[in-house]
């Protein structure tokens, strides 16, 4: 089940309307009238077969995206999935129900504005977890620039409390429409994922999302994250967060 953002489906309608010749006139007067009548319609309403090309064109573009990144069958036919997943640190020994963040999430906007910074590099046009996006070197040498070159120190940090938080970000292509999303965790030893519900904890214990993922608007890209923290003392996490979205008609998506 997806949770969160409420799906939108994409409707495309198709209106037919045909004219009728009346009687009184020969065969090549008939024929110029219709042709006048067609030329007449063209220049009132787009051709019926752009908008269909248009939109055959989209769903070949997502269903090639999908098919790179390990498909998705649960997906609509203009639908494509990302998926961001990070490896989060244990915390301490804790005896509170709702734990502390070991580490602040004031990380979360820094990671946004960089990662739409970054997204220039793309014109916009990428899709994907925002760790991918920062692997580029050009996108490093302008973090280098701009923020002293230590990627970790934007995706990482913290110091020795409870719950360890880590935000976990999905970069889209800015006109794109998030349709859901899904939350999920497991333990790192495993590998075996379970649905979380936001702002609850995780049936693997110790461990949640701490709200709903909310997307956000740059100048360059939009991007989707949401918070997770682990306070077991021993055992290190995996997050996942699955981002499903409607791109734009004009969108070119990254090939691997």
């Amino acid at each position: 089940m997806r949770g969160g953002i409420a799906r939108h489906s994409l409707i495309i309608a198709i209106a037919l309307s045909a004219a009728a010749c009346g009687g009184g006139k020969d065969k090549g007067a008939a024929q110029n009238a219709t042709g006048n009548e067609t030329a007449a319609g063209n220049e009132a309403t787009p051709p019926v077969d752009d908008a269909a090309a248009k939109a055959a064109a989209l769903q070949q573009k997502v269903k090639e995206f999908n098919d790179q990144n390990g498909g998705c069958e649960e997906c609509q036919p203009t639908e494509a999935k990302v998926v961001a997943q990070m490896r989060v640190p244990h915390g301490l020994r804790t005896y509170t129900a709702t734990p502390s963040c070991m580490n602040e999430a004031r990380d979360t906007a820094e990671i946004r504005e960089v990662s739409d910074d970054a997204a220039a590099f793309s014109d916009g046009q990428f899709a994907g977890a925002v760790g991918d996006l920062l692997k580029n070197k050009d996108v490093q040498r302008m973090i280098g620039q701009k923020v002293g070159g230590d990627v970790g120190r934007i995706l990482n940090g913290g110091d020795d409390r409870t719950a360890y938080c880590q935000a976990v970000c999905a970069v889209l292509p800015q006109n794109s429409t998030v349709t859901g999303y899904k939350l999920e965790a497991a333990d790192a030893t495993t590998g075996q994922f379970q649905t979380c519900q936001a702002g609850s904890d995780c049936a693997i214990g110790k461990s949640k999302w701490t709200a709903e993922p909310i997307p956000n608007t740059g100048e360059n890209s939009k991007t989707v994250c949401g918070v997770f923290a682990n306070w077991t003392h021993k055992t290190d996490r995996l997050a996942k967060l699955s981002v499903y979205f409607t791109p734009p008609d004009d969108w070119v998506p990254p090939h691997k």
